[in-house]
């Protein structure tokens, strides 16, 4: 039994191989099962749940990075300072730990993730960059924090404090007075790690539970911190890469989890692009879950069951290129708009074409007691108002024909798109 949060390769092995590593192991056989997420998890449908950026709780865009350090950047390319959106992040960071203090939370953890290269050198210089910034902000609050506010925000460092302050917390429960008195230990706490093959330092949450301790950390890295290590308590993070491909794409992104306590604190930082490439691998996951769904109904297995995966009309890719060798294109309607569509196959069972037949009446039942018909001339039955969610509901319960799977798909996908843009 394997768990696993990216799926996307799994599903396109060859489940006749004769390489059992690969046939037996690894594509999943015998079942599929999808993990309802609970309330309290922060996952994509938390932080992507439109492609409009600006009304976003959580993600900040990255709109100067290109000029500190490109994306398509060659190893020992230099890098003389930091963007300006990566020192907001990191007063950020400054800020959610003292808040956290403030609220409680001293005794837990708090992380910050830095992903901006592959390359073991320039995540060096980064770390030394980052060392300067919070060894500078750790200064001015040394020198500031037991004064008055209006004395303290003389300097420029506490001023531009304040200023994050009012533009990313100032709806929370803690006044700017108290952050300000806090901010002295969140800083004097922090630690910068850099983690990657090459180096000696290890992220070891253990070793500070063990002495009673919580470890307030900046990791700073590429593929370590991409894949199999956790970081405990993250809530700021600053992401500015170009992979393309979804299962990596989402390995990077270590910020889903449960935050409780300080979910309303959590920022994640990256460029327009990125956001928009996450937004459509939510897609593509949410529709893997549902064809998974669709399937345990049909009491199929995996591997009598075509599972599909979105393809990005532009950039990304699904996974690596030797992984889809088995992988097959076929094209979907994904727009239904002014379209008739008609079930004209019928499923082979009795039992399917029954439950048809009492969904549909059902339904209709329904749908008397929710509106007032309109009768027109033809006596054709009008009824208005009735909810999307009623609408999408009749169709997932549906049983369709196989050949006709990707209506039951993208219909309910469909009505939901709708929805949003005519509420």
């Amino acid at each position: 039994m394997g768990y696993t949060a990216t799926p996307f390769a799994n599903v396109f092995i060859n489940p006749d191989s004769e390489d059992e590593m690969l046939g037996s192991d690894l594509f999943p056989a015998h079942f599929i099962h999808c993990l309802d997420a609970p309330t309290n998890y922060c996952g994509a449908e938390k932080m992507f749940p439109d492609k409009d950026l600006s009304d976003n709780d959580f993600i900040r865009e990255i709109d100067d990075a290109e000029d500190y350090i490109p994306l398509r950047h060659k190893k020992g390319q230099p890098i003389v300072d930091l963007p300006p959106s990566l020192r907001k992040a990191i007063r950020t960071f400054i800020l959610s730990r003292a808040i956290r203090n403030l609220r409680g939370d001293k005794d837990n953890h708090c992380s910050m993730l830095i992903n901006v290269s592959r390359f073991v050198d320039t995540q060096r210089e980064m770390r030394l960059l980052t060392e300067l910034y919070v060894d500078q902000l750790r200064k001015a609050i040394r020198f500031n924090y037991r004064l008055p506010p209006d004395k303290a925000q003389r300097d420029a460092s506490i001023s531009q404090l304040h200023r994050d302050f009012l533009e990313e917390y100032s709806n929370t429960d803690i006044d700017w007075t108290d952050v300000l008195a806090e901010l002295n230990d969140a800083t004097s706490a922090i630690k910068v790690f850099l983690v990657n093959s090459k180096s000696d330092e290890a992220l070891d949450y253990t070793t500070y539970e063990k002495e009673g301790n919580a470890l307030t950390a900046i990791a700073i890295g590429g593929l370590s911190l991409s894949r199999g290590l956790t970081i405990e308590g993250l809530t700021v993070s600053y992401i500015y890469r170009n992979s393309k491909m979804y299962d990596t794409l989402m390995q990077m992104g270590r910020w889903f989890g449960y935050r409780d306590g300080y979910e309303d604190l959590c920022r994640v930082y990256m460029s327009d692009v990125s956001y928009g490439w996450y937004c459509h691998i939510s897609e593509a996951a949410d529709e893997l879950r549902m064809q998974v769904k669709r399937m345990r109904r049909e009491r199929k297995k995996p591997s009598d069951f075509g599972l599909y995966v979105r393809a990005h009309p532009d950039t990304l890719i699904v996974t690596a290129q030797n992984k889809m060798h088995y992988a097959a294109n076929r094209a979907f309607r994904v727009s239904y708009d002014g379209k008739l569509m008609e079930t004209h196959i019928l499923p082979d069972s009795a039992e399917k074409n029954d439950n048809n037949r009492y969904l549909l009446k059902a339904f209709f039942d329904d749908l008397k007691k929710l509106a007032v018909p309109h009768t027109d001339k033809t006596n054709s039955l009008l009824f208005r108002d009735v909810s999307w969610e009623h609408i999408q509901d009749f169709v997932l319960k549906f049983r369709f024909h196989t050949d006709m799977f990707d209506l039951q798909e993208n219909i309910p996908r469909f009505i939901k798109e709708i929805s949003d843009i005519y509420p």
